[in-house]
């Protein structure tokens, strides 16, 4: 940032030391100063040079007010307004946020040399800025190689790099240090064609010197990190020195789909350990059920739960061992998975192997002269097979799950959640069961992961009913004290639901789905 510069008001500037004058000296006559801004080396997309401040300030340079004037799209200015008799100086700023595609791809600002004024006014005050490096790349799925739009994440190594991060609403980091999550970073997005563009001028501060309106430091430092991803894609990441002086550094992505595994406890309890295997057996996230979310790539899983109080160490859909734990696929869609803890080994099922064939009989010896033959040994017995694990619910579909999961139009206000303490809701059995149904609110852990990530989640909301046959019962979904506490305070939330229905003897029925409250 620059730290010498004083800016006051353009009505106080016409009459102090701003243009020059000393205190108390009158303006005589007010005129008119136009020109224009024009880039130098204009290399990749072309620039709309809109929105540049034109600061008028004296002979230094170093006083300095807003003149209430910018330039259009073609860099032209007019009307900015000076005392004659007088010698100023001009200070071009180009916008650095009002939108990407707005700012003017430039060198941040450029003074002029002293000029006197005109007693008609001066014409032709221009200025030129050499256009900056920028970066570019292009975003592919890694199994169609279609084009991805998705969004650009790109952060400094340094805070130093981005000076004016506090002045903008970031977070605080002193100079020098290394750029942190939440700290300084900026997104660009790929179009449909998967094309994305940020130019450099956008991603650092730059360091003109005041008093020296010929020296620039536009020169980036090397280490920054540009990243692609991360919500249904695999996050990737590349750290990169983006070009100079009108160059490009091409940063390319081709990434694998991914998907959001959920993984919660019928009994709703947190800090259980989780473990997910990949298809050959190896362990690619861990966690524990007070943890929302594994983001991975798409595919088949198993999942393995540890031992945490009354509770045994099992996995997934009550099995003994990783081996005969139930897969999961996972889509780009999502998937949720609800395990029914258990408290004795008995209440899981051993993963079996099939059974021996039994011997055979033995023969029968010669006989003798009217005497019977010897009787054949009896075969062994063959060993029992491997139980077949259950069929999924027929009563209860995803779909119907997913429509009871979300509030209706009218029960969507906040202001009526809160009056009522939750929701009550018919759910129509097809077969006797249980229906249960969870809304969470989520709390970003920060950048993902390049291999998954987790998120946090509150339990705002949950509900439970059986029944016994396949008639009707109410739900009652009721606000919970974090859940109350959050609507309290705001005006619009987004919710993930989550619901489950499992059938006596049957393997659970899951669906998730997001959606938003309104006050």
């Amino acid at each position: 940032m620059r730290l010498k510069w004083t800016r006051v008001g353009f009505a106080a500037m016409v009459i102090t030391a701003a243009l020059g004058l000393p205190d108390g000296a009158a303006a005589t006559t007010s005129v008119s100063v136009s020109g224009t801004v024009t880039l130098t080396s204009v290399q990749g997309p072309a620039p709309n040079l809109a929105g540049t401040a034109i600061f008028v300030c004296d002979v230094t340079g170093q006083s300095c007010a807003n003149s209430s004037r910018t330039t259009d799209s073609s860099g032209n200015y007019t009307g900015v307004q000076v005392n004659y008799p007088n010698t100023i100086t001009l200070e071009f700023v180009r916008p650095y946020f009002g939108g990407v595609t707005n700012s003017v791809y430039t060198n941040g600002y450029v003074i002029t040399a002293p000029f006197a004024v005109g007693a008609s006014g001066n014409t032709g005050v221009d200025a030129s800025m050499s256009q900056d490096g920028y970066l570019k790349g292009h975003i592919t799925d890694a199994n169609t190689g279609a084009p991805i739009s998705t969004s650009v994440t790109i952060e400094p190594p340094t805070c130093a790099d981005r000076a004016d991060c506090a002045s903008y609403g970031y977070y605080s980091c002193p100079a020098g240090e290394p750029v942190t999550s939440g700290q300084c970073s900026y997104a660009a997005t790929a179009d449909n064609n998967g094309n994305w563009t940020d130019l450099y001028s956008n991603l650092t501060h730059p360091t003109t010197d005041p008093n020296d309106p010929t020296t620039t430091d536009d020169s980036p430092t090397p280490g920054w990190k540009v990243c692609a991803g991360g919500s249904i894609y695999v996050q990737q990441c590349r750290t990169v020195t983006p070009g100079t002086n009108g160059g490009s550094t091409e940063v390319d992505f081709n990434l694998v789909e991914a998907g959001h595994l959920n993984i919660e406890t019928a009994q709703d309890v947190p800090f259980v350990p989780w473990t997910v295997y990949d298809a050959s057996g190896s362990a690619v996230a861990h966690g524990d059920t007070s943890q929302f979310s594994v983001t991975l790539p798409v595919g088949v899983y198993r999942i393995g739960f540890a031992a945490y109080g009354p509770y045994i160490a099992q996995f997934y859909n009550g099995k003994a061992g990783l081996a005969c734990a139930d897969p999961v696929t996972l889509t780009q869609s999502g998937t949720t998975v609800t395990e029914d803890l258990a408290t004795s080994s008995s209440q899981l099922t051993a993963c079996s192997t099939s059974g021996g064939t039994g011997g055979t009989g033995g023969t029968g010896g010669a006989g003798g002269t009217g005497t019977s033959g010897g009787t054949g040994g009896t075969g062994g017995t063959g060993g029992t097979g491997g139980t077949g694990s259950s069929g999924g619910s027929g009563g209860f579909s995803s779909a119907a799950l997913t429509r009871l999961i979300a509030p209706s139009a009218v029960a969507s206000h906040i202001v009526i959640l809160l009056k009522a303490g939750g929701l009550s809701e018919t759910v129509t059995f097809g077969e006797p069961g249980t229906v249960t149904v969870k809304w969470y609110a989520m709390k970003p852990a920060g950048h993902l992961s390049p291999a998954s990530s987790v998120r946090s989640r509150v339990l705002v909301a949950a509900g439970k009913v059986s029944s016994a046959s396949a008639a009707a019962a109410k739900l009652k979904l009721k606000l919970t004290v974090a859940g109350r506490n959050l609507l309290k305070r705001s005006k619009r939330v987004r919710l993930t639901g989550i619901g489950t229905f499992k059938a006596v003897g049957q393997t659970a029925v899951s669906a998730s789905r997001t959606f938003t409250l309104k006050r």
